[in-house]
């Protein structure tokens, strides 16, 4: 499995079927392991054991972390993602998921369908005119998302445009190793780290002294006393970063496989009942997070092989909806399938806190295109985006038939 090549990057599908066809639970070398069968990631990322290392770890050799300190006396980037709770582990993690979930809650995210569906129709007015052509991706999958999520927390909108390019370079932080990387991006990861920290602490008093019911106001109201400064600020950056750029990739793989499977778009005209469905079916055959790193708190066994403590397993989420043992004739894409698997948003105590509302997204996104632009099509190549870990489109140019 070659996870440099252009083949792979394009599709990794036939990648994944070939390793879980020979060893779903795979030992790399001494230190490392890959999971790609459905079963075997329920089952390990559902315990508690399996745990999250820090963003640059490399994996355990005799508790050695020289490398890694190194690194955070000169990296802010590294700093700040090092405090997001989905880099914890217990009870650091319980404490902090916590305290963000009791604000951040399935509650909360239902009663905004209403402006969500508001935000993404305004999106779209201006391109429903037959023949009108334009870039899916900056005209649809990256603003609706970024403007959902910057709306709960309450940022300005007169703000937003500079987020685009800042949370691009984290994103490149979260899936990179930092041993690897050119002193120029750590420069750029840095920059960016400190400008989105800068922002959100500048923005700290003013909500203090302006009470609203937004999402970061609730958090400073709800933690004053559980989370310091620091831990509020950096997960409100990832509160950010995750409410927005997971969620486009999400959008630009569903539109393409639509495009890809035109006879499904028309299945959901005709039958627009089917669109819950749907939205698990995109899902489950083409998810933006295609793997999580987890750590090993302490040996693991899975399917009679032991993960000893300290080990690094990669645990490819985007292989487990194409598992044939979970999801029969996996690599045909089915809105009608019944019965669908998958770990889109992972499991266990790292499960996606947002999970409800990328749902609530994805699925007002098909009923509002099928509502509005029920005969778009694609009017030329899409560009992917350099990476296969958070997989999706820089550029999707479209056409209103």
């Amino acid at each position: 499995m070659n996870i440099n090549s252009p083949e792979f990057l394009n599709n990794p599908y036939p990648f994944y079927a070939e390793r879980r066809a020979s060893a779903p639970v795979f030992r790399r070398n001494d230190f490392e392991w890959t999971i790609t069968g459905f079963q075997e990631l329920s089952t390990f990322l559902a315990k508690p054991s399996a745990g999250r290392g820090n963003i640059g770890q490399t994996p355990h050799r005799g508790g050695d972390t020289s490398a890694i300190d190194a690194l955070k006396k000169n990296n802010p980037s590294l700093a700040l993602i090092e405090r997001w709770m989905t880099f914890q582990n217990p009870p650091k993690h319980t404490k902090t998921r916590g305290n963000i979930a009791s604000v951040f809650t399935n509650k909360l995210v239902s009663l905004l369908e209403q402006s969500i569906r508001k935000t993404l129709r305004e999106l779209l007015y201006s391109n429903t005119e037959q023949g009108t052509e334009f870039d899916f991706v900056s005209t649809v999958a990256y603003p609706f998302p970024l403007t959902v999520i910057s709306d709960m927390l309450g940022i300005p909108k007169e703000d937003r445009t500079q987020f685009a390019k800042l949370t691009r370079s984290l994103t490149i932080a979260t899936q990179s190793n930092f041993h690897q990387l050119p002193k120029s991006v750590l420069q750029e990861l840095n920059n960016s780290a400190v400008a989105l920290e800068m922002y959100f602490k500048e923005l700290l008093p003013k909500k203090i002294a302006n009470q609203s019911d937004d999402l970061m106001t609730r958090l400073i109201n709800k933690n004053s006393k559980d989370l310091d400064t620091q831990e509020l600020l950096a997960n409100c950056v990832f509160l950010l970063f995750a409410g927005q750029d997971t969620t486009t990739c999400l959008l630009t793989n569903a539109m393409s496989a639509f495009f890809a499977h035109p006879e499904e778009w028309q299945k959901l005209i005709k039958q627009p009942d089917l669109i819950p469905n749907a939205v698990e079916e995109c899902l489950r055959f083409d998810p933006s997070v295609q793997l999580v790193g987890r750590f090993a708190l302490e040996d693991i066994e899975i399917e009679n092989n032991v993960i000893k403590q300290g080990h690094h397993v990669f645990a490819f989420l985007g292989a487990a909806g194409r598992d044939p043992l979970a999801n029969p004739t996996p690599d045909i894409f089915d809105v009608s399938r019944k019965n669908i698997k998958h770990l889109a948003f992972a499991r266990g105590a790292h499960h996606c806190l947002g999970a409800t509302l990328a749902r609530l997204e994805i699925r007002i996104f098909i009923e509002e295109m099928l509502n509005l632009m029920p005969t778009i099509e694609a009017a030329g190549d899409a560009i992917r985006r350099p990476t296969w870990l958070l997989r999706g489109f820089d550029r999707m140019p479209v056409r209103v038939a």
